[in-house]
């Protein structure tokens, strides 16, 4: 591959990477060179002698079988400078131009890639290394009518003052360190979890589990299972719940009703929030 290095061909205009995270294809605008060149020096910089080669973008998140554009450019004044882009993956087309080559990679399927712009200029040449990370999310599916993939572990009747367990399921996730599970009973958080520490790179399933002890007014409070998938800065904060889950308690009930006390401003009474069961009603005790 030879960088065009001289002037466009008339009427030709310089593209410019636009990158679009998450969506599974990056497209090409004008100035790519331009745009490269006037950011500091940093990860996505290798300098050798007078000139300078650059990757950009320098971090992407991109959808499990989806694209991306890359664009290696140098500073280097020769024309006939030699440079190219080394990848495993697809390269579908590519788009050149002074100073700069945009290199189009498609139906990308390894989880975690390692690239490398290359640009030999007079003799010398300078090499850049980029680091991909891919991520497959069951709500953005490749194929329309994907079921739902955050799902509750089905309860039987759960007995009054007696563990059980209360699992979540999130199928087919990955990077799963940049994922959180929450679960809630009654849209009160009872535990979250997160997984910054995994060094898996591939999509599994991520399972959490949590132990509760009904109480007498927990029957038919719903259950949930909340996701967050969050690529900040480069890709979107992708989050969904599972389908709620009401809970059945049985066992021998206390025939008074049970009252909770319910934060108040007001220093000359006390609310109480009471259920024996089938009703519910507030009770208002002052002095």
């Amino acid at each position: 591959m030879r960088l065009w290095l001289g002037p466009p061909p008339p009427g030709r205009c310089l593209p410019l990477l636009l990158l679009l995270a998450l969506s599974g294809t990056y497209r090409v605008g004008s100035a790519g060179r331009s745009a490269a060149a006037a950011r500091p020096r940093g990860s996505g910089w290798a300098e050798q002698g007078s000139f300078k080669v650059s990757v950009w973008p320098e971090d992407s998140v991109v959808e499990y079988g989806g694209s991306v554009w890359i664009n290696c450019s140098t500073t280097c004044p020769d024309v006939n400078a030699q440079g190219g882009l080394e990848t495993s993956l697809t390269k579908a087309q590519s788009e050149r131009g002074p100073g700069w080559a945009a290199f189009h990679l498609v139906n990308i399927t390894e989880w975690v890639s390692h690239l490398q712009c290359y640009v030999t200029c007079h003799g010398n040449t300078a090499t850049v290394s980029q680091r991909l990370q891919f991520t497959n999310f069951p709500f953005l599916p490749l194929a329309p009518g994907a079921p739902e993939r955050v799902e509750l572990e089905p309860l039987t009747e759960l007995e009054l003052g007696r563990a059980h367990n209360l699992t979540c399921r999130v199928l087919n996730v990955a990077p799963d360190r940049h994922l959180s599970v929450t679960l809630l009973l009654g849209g009160q958080t009872l535990h979250t979890e997160t997984f910054q520490n995994s060094t898996r790179t591939g999509a599994d399933t991520v399972t959490v589990t949590h132990t509760i002890t009904p109480r007498q007014w927990d029957h038919g409070q719903e259950a949930t299972c909340h996701t967050a998938l969050d690529l900040r800065p480069h890709g979107l904060l992708i989050q969904r719940s599972s389908p709620a889950l009401p809970l059945t308690v049985f066992g021998e009930f206390p025939i008074a009703p049970v009252c909770r006390a319910v934060p108040s401003a007001g220093a000359a009474w006390v609310l109480y929030q009471c259920t024996d069961l089938t009703h519910s009603f507030l009770l208002l005790l002052g002095e």
